[in-house]
Parts: C-alpha cells; sequence; structure tokens
C-alpha cells in the first residue's frame, strides 16, 4: 500500500510504477447479502455487528486492522456513520513506496498489473448490474462525477441507501481510487450530488 514519505528514509522515485487493478468481484451472492444488510435497521451502531453475523459475516482473522467484519468472499466491512465496503483498487505498484502489490495477496482477491481505468469501471459496471439484478431495479440515481468520470449509483432499500461508488481511497491517502458499497440511513452514506435520492 502507499503510505506517507519517512523524511528519514532516502527514496528511490526511478523504478518504474505499475498500474494495477485489484477486485473481489461483487458477485450475484454477495449483492444478495449486501442487499440483506441494506434490508436491516442500522440505527443502532451496537447491533451492526451481531447482525452481520447473522447474514454469514465474519470477524475473525481479519486481515485489516480496522475491518470490523468480511463477507465469507474476502469483503472487508468498514463502518463509521454508514458501512462501507471496497471491492476494487486502482493503484500502482513500484518504487520504495509501493513495492508489492498487497491487495491481490488478500483471500477472495485478485489483482491485474497494467489494469487502469477501463478495468474498474468493468468492475463497477459489474457490481451495478449484480445490484440492478438483486434488487429487482435500475439505480434511482446513476452519474458520473469529475473529470475522471467517477461514477455513483444508489437505490433506496427499506429506509436505507446502498450506493455503488468510485472515490478516493484512503488508506493511500487520497492517492489512489477504489469502488466500495456504502450502506446506510440515506442521511449519512456519502453522495457527490449532496442530494436526496
Amino acid at each position: 500500500m502507499n503510505s506517507a514519505a519517512d523524511e528519514d528514509h532516502d527514496y528511490n522515485y526511478d523504478d518504474e510504477l505499475v498500474p494495477y487493478v485489484a477486485c473481489c468481484p461483487i458477485t450475484p451472492e454477495v449483492a444478495e447479502r449486501l442487499a440483506g444488510v441494506a434490508r436491516l435497521p442500522l440505527d443502532d451502531p451496537d447491533e451492526v455487528e451481531s447482525r452481520l453475523l447473522a447474514l454469514g459475516f465474519v470477524d475473525d482473522d481479519l486481515e485489516m486492522d480496522d475491518a470490523l467484519a468480511r463477507t465469507p468472499e474476502g469483503h472487508y466491512v468498514f463502518t463509521d456513520e454508514h458501512l462501507w465496503v471496497p471491492f476494487a483498487y486502482s493503484y500502482y505498484v513500484g518504487g520504495d513506496l509501493n513495492p508489492e502489490d498487497f491487495w491481490g495477496t488478500l483471500p477472495g482477491w485478485n489483482s491485474q498489473a497494467g489494469a487502469g481505468q477501463e478495468a474498474l469501471e468493468a468492475v463497477i459496471e459489474a457490481a451495478v448490474q449484480a445490484f440492478t439484478n438483486v434488487l429487482g431495479m435500475p439505480p434511482a440515481v446513476d452519474v458520473r462525477q469529475d473529470s475522471k468520470g467517477r461514477r455513483y449509483a444508489a437505490w433506496q432499500v427499506d429506509g436505507n441507501r446502498l450506493a455503488v461508488a468510485q472515490t478516493l481511497e484512503p488508506f493511500s491517502y487520497m492517492q489512489d481510487d477504489h469502488a466500495v458499497v456504502y450502506i446506510g440511513q440515506a442521511k449519512t452514506v456519502p453522495d457527490p450530488r449532496s442530494t436526496s435520492i
């Protein structure tokens, strides 16, 4: 993973950086499980973890320290005011700052060297299609943001919002992109349009 530069280290920036896209796909089974989460009452944060475990999520042997749980397929679930479940990352490997492919080594994840925005968009499109099929309707909102064309698609599910979004990835200090599923109350789920569905 990219990390903040250490002032005491002489980094080699001349190494070739190779673009990668890693994903843990949103299959129909994963879409059904995450839609099940969106159908739950999510107003009590103390009960969210037990509800996830009842839906087949696991909370042991987590490779990510801040994760609340993960799907059996390998998607990590993080929580803030809402749940967020990354399923793809676009990043660079090479040099001293990010010499190895971290994401591609996680259980359930695979990565492709030399892949770029088109590969990431294909993974996002497959996720949007999986949720459209499971929920039986297209997204209520489906927009592209900024010059990079970052996509945001969202559904209303039993009073909650389920959204698929390409956004800046926080683990890399906003240097890379990731694709994420947001689930939560409409007022807490990020919406780049800053309006309600």
